[in-house]
């Protein structure tokens, strides 16, 4: 069978050549369709979800707030497993997905039966969902710094300017900023105002409530209305004295280890194709720069484009390293300069093949993969190397 088919593309050499060609144009098509990553993500598709509920003991979380929660998100479509753990003060629960597909459709079913089952926890849980990002997402990172070493402002920036533009384009799942300072609207609520006015403290809470999940801002909460059981309508600023104050600070960030920073960190979904998103991210930040206060710059800390690029780098000189060494093997001992050309066409050819394989299963290409090319292009090169040989002792008994 193996004879036949060697007779047959012998013959027809010509129709050989032409297939092996449109199968290498297919495989560098292949080649610039393929996701690009330096980091493989192996992990499993899912969604965490965070609750808080400080100062309760593990006992009591477990209790009252993992359970519950567990409980609520059994079942979720596409679902393969709910995991929770308990600490003090806080619970993880995470939902494990079958696909990656899932993640989006599931997330919002996660938010809906996370605010159902507000109800059966305790009154001052606070609930926090993760996005639908990949465990291996963090894909750039960059520092913002004022050359007049002022820091105050850097943050509003940072979450007025920056984060809500990089949010904005396809394949992030999140922008989180770090360092700076944080600015909160204290409200100090005067007891004799709400009596006066027929209100209790909960209708102070109730008001701001939906104001709470945007930027503060102190004139804008003080107009918030308020009505009395009465029906007397009043304003937040008649009962309450509002300010705006810097919050307690979580952690630092500094730049170098000598000055204190702000700066973002761009997470990517699970499914996004990392080298493509960090040119979408480094373009927006370019047009954003314009819109910078005077003396402020965007340094970039960590670009996973550069690892990418330098990854393929690295096999494209280890498949030159292997066809330089199989060309001078060949005319060292073979002393036939034709033959030499046969790893010239061969082993590019084999890469190609490859990437249609990847491009077909899904394979995006990593450090993982394109490592395990590079192995397999040893195997090759000895396939060459045995295939010429066995050529050449034919062609000498055969005269």
């Amino acid at each position: 069978m193996i004879a036949r088919a060697v007779a047959w593309c012998t013959r027809r050499h010509w129709i050989v050549i032409a297939a092996a060609l449109v199968l290498a144009s297919a495989g560098e098509l292949a080649r610039r369709s393929l996701s690009r990553d330096a980091i493989p993500d192996l992990s499993d598709p899912q969604i965490a979800l965070v609750a808080d509920w400080m100062g309760h003991p593990a006992t009591a979380v477990a209790r009252d707030v993992t359970r519950v929660l567990t409980e609520a998100l059994e079942g979720i479509p596409g679902a393969t497993a709910v995991r929770g753990s308990s600490m003090s003060g806080m619970a993880y629960v995470v939902v494990v997905f079958e696909s990656p597909r899932n993640l989006e459709r599931g997330r919002q079913t996660i938010i809906e039966r996370a605010q159902n089952a507000r109800a059966r926890l305790p009154q001052y849980v606070r609930l926090q969902v993760g996005p639908a990002a990949s465990s291996t997402g963090w894909v750039f990172q960059y520092v913002l710094v004022d050359r007049f070493r002022k820091m105050r402002g850097l943050r509003s920036v940072q979450d007025g300017v920056l984060a809500p533009a990089l949010a904005a384009i396809p394949g992030v799942a999140e922008v989180a900023s770090v360092g700076g300072d944080v600015n909160q609207a204290l409200v100090e609520v005067k007891p004799e105002q709400l009596r006066a006015r027929g209100l209790a403290f909960t209708d102070v809470v109730a008001a701001l409530r939906p104001a709470a999940q945007g930027p503060a801002n102190v004139q804008e909460l003080s107009r918030l209305s308020l009505v009395a059981h009465d029906g007397a309508p009043s304003r937040i600023g008649d009962v309450a004295d509002l300010k705006l104050t810097r919050d307690m600070p979580t952690g630092m960030a500094d730049f170098n280890g000598v000055l204190s920073a702000v700066g973002g960190i761009v997470i990517a979904k699970r499914d996004a194709d990392p080298a493509e998103l960090v040119e979408r991210v480094k373009r927006t930040l370019g047009e954003l720069r314009p819109r910078l206060p005077r003396g402020v710059q965007i340094v970039t800390v960590y670009d996973r484009l550069d690892l990418v690029t330098r990854t393929g780098h690295t096999l494209l000189r280890a498949l030159a390293e292997e066809v330089a060494v199989v060309v001078l093997v060949i005319l060292m001992f073979l002393l036939h300069a034709r033959s030499a050309l046969v790893p010239l066409a061969t082993l590019p050819f084999v890469l190609l093949l490859t990437f249609c394989g990847m491009w077909l299963l899904g394979v995006s290409a990593t450090i993982m993969s394109l490592g395990g090319i590079a192995i397999a292009l040893g195997m090759a090169v000895d396939a060459d190397v045995v295939a010429l040989e066995a050529c050449h002792r034919r062609l000498e008994r055969l005269g």
